[in-house]
Formats: structure tokens, sequence, C-alpha cells
């Protein structure tokens, strides 16, 4: 079947025109709703995001209207389509200039519904590495009324850790590692949610490939050319996940899967010789990485990688 596309001449044809329709002609409003609203529904991610694209800019033109008719409806949707679309929505309201959507944003973090703050909190992830440290204490705030509810909602729980994960992950990386470890002995809430955000972005690769090189690692070894003390950020929070007996069991896969990844690559396994030393203030954390290297299996269950071995020599003796 043939397919028949329309287009203006001038791409700035299409702007005008949807902030004429928005702003001049209130009648038109239902009807145009309504069409967002059904292709925010559609299957095709493509179509989803310039509903969102389209959004942002009546949002631009006029952000009360837009967040009562169209954006807080989506994101109090019980369809995760439609609260995603309202995600990428103020994301693109917010890349646009507006004003006022970090701070909706963070007044949701701490209310009462739970998928307004889902939405938020997937939004903060987005924008939030120009303003990290107001990111992070809007995050903080939302993982405290978490931790004080009956019952927390495990997938706000979990989208905050993968909100952290995104900031660690972005080119204010290193801001943002310099906060988490500022903060990270506030209170239980706190510690939790920075050192799963932590153990997130230290499970991604490039490429996202079983067996990629750490970008956590990587980023690491690119920015520094000497090994890191014991006071560096990323040796703390490693040395708290190992520490605690919450995270031990996940700290230790993950440097499990990171001694693999190094037996595989040889600039992994230089990149995680340099901090292995800091990682070590106590004999009991000599003893840990140490039973680890040395007791490790290979993949599918065969002996330990060779690369262990000669991990083993960067330790400090004892």
């Amino acid at each position: 079947m043939n397919q028949l596309k329309a287009a203006f001449q001038d791409d700035r044809a299409a702007l005008v025109l949807l902030r004429e329709v928005w702003t001049g002609h209130p009648f038109a409003r239902p009807a145009l709703v309504g069409w967002l609203r059904r292709l925010a529904g559609d299957g095709r991610p493509l179509v989803r995001t310039r509903a969102a694209a389209t959004v942002a800019v009546l949002a631009h033109t006029d952000l009360p209207s837009a967040m009562a008719l169209i954006i807080e409806v989506w994101a109090t949707d019980t369809r995760f389509r439609h609260r995603l679309v309202a995600v990428n929505a103020l994301a693109l309201t917010h890349l646009l200039g507006t004003p006022n959507v970090p701070r909706i944003i963070d007044d949701w973090c701490v209310g009462d519904d739970a998928k307004l703050c889902w939405v938020a909190i997937r939004t903060h992830g987005l924008i939030g590495p120009e303003r990290p440290e107001a990111t992070l204490s809007a995050l903080r705030g939302a993982a405290r009324r978490q931790h004080s509810a009956e019952e927390p909602d495990a997938l706000l729980v979990t989208e905050l850790a993968q909100s952290v994960e995104l900031l660690l992950l972005s080119p204010a990386g290193d801001e943002v590692l310099a906060v988490l470890v500022r903060t990270l002995h506030d209170d239980r809430a706190v510690f939790d949610l920075a050192l799963d955000g932590f153990l997130g972005a230290c499970r991604r690769s490039q490429e996202d490939e079983p067996f990629g090189t750490p970008l956590i690692l990587d980023g690491y070894a690119r920015g520094n050319t000497q090994r890191p003390d014991a006071a560096h950020p990323i040796a703390e929070l490693w040395r708290a996940a190992l520490g605690d007996r919450a995270h031990t069991g996940p700290a230790l896969e993950m440097l499990r899967h990171w001694v693999l990844t190094a037996d595989r690559d040889t600039a992994t396994e230089w990149a995680l010789a340099a901090p292995l030393p800091a990682l070590i203030t106590s004999g009991p954390e000599l003893r840990r990485l140490d039973h680890l290297l040395r007791t490790m299996p290979g993949e599918d269950g065969t002996p330990p990688p060779l690369v262990a071995n000669r991990l083993l020599t960067v330790l400090p003796p004892h």
C-alpha cells in the first residue's frame, strides 16, 4: 500500500501553527489533546517520542495549561507507556528552556501520589546532570520517604537507584560521586540509595556487552594516571558496599564479573589493578579480597581465571 506524506516547506511552520492553535483557538484544544493522547498510546516508540516533543512545544508556550490538560493526565495514568511519555515530555520541555520544570518534579518526588513520584524520579535521571546537587537532594528526599513508609514502594525504590545510576554515568559523574560520598552516612535511606545506584552503574559496560569494559572502571582509568588513595570516592563506595551486610553479596558478585572481564581484556585488567589496593584499609577488607581472588571460579565452573593470580600481586602483603 502506498503511503502519502505531507510536510511544510519551512520547518518552523509546524511550531508556529501549534502555538497558534493552542493559544489562539482554545476550542480546538479538546481535539488536539485527544489526538496527542492517542499518539501517546501508540505501539511505536518514534510516534510516542514525537507526541512528547509536540507537548513540550505546547508546554513551552503555556506550561500551566499543558501540564493540566496533558502532562499530568499522562503522569497519573495507570499505563506505563503513558507515564513514560510524560517523562519524555517534561525532559524535552526543560531542554527547551521552559522554567519551573525542576521545581515541579522536586515537589512530585516527595508528594503522596506514587505515579507522579515515579515520573519525577525518571525525569530527574534525564535532566539531573545539569543540576546534580539539587537532583540528588530531591532523590534523597524521596528515598527517605520510602524508607519511613510502612510498605515501601519497591518500584519507586528501584527507580531511585536507577536515576542515581544514570547520573553517575553522565558527564556530571565526578560531581555525583563526590556528593554521594559526602552524604553517604547521613542515614540508612541515603546509604542504600547511594550504594544501590553505584553498584547499578558498575554493571553497565560499553555497548552493553556482557563482558564489555565496565563504564565506571573505564572512566576512572581515563581520568587518573595514578592509583587512587583510600579517600577516592570510588574506593570509598566500594569499601562501603563490601562492608555492608545488605550489599556485600552483590558487590562481591560485581567484582567477580569485573575479574572475568579482565581475563578477556588486558585494558580492563590494568584498569582494575589500579583501584584494588585502595579498597583495603583493614585486615578484614584484605582477607575478603584475597579470598575472592583465590577461590572464585571461572566461567561455567571452570578453574579460577589466570588474571585472578596476577591481581593478587597488587594487594598488600599479609
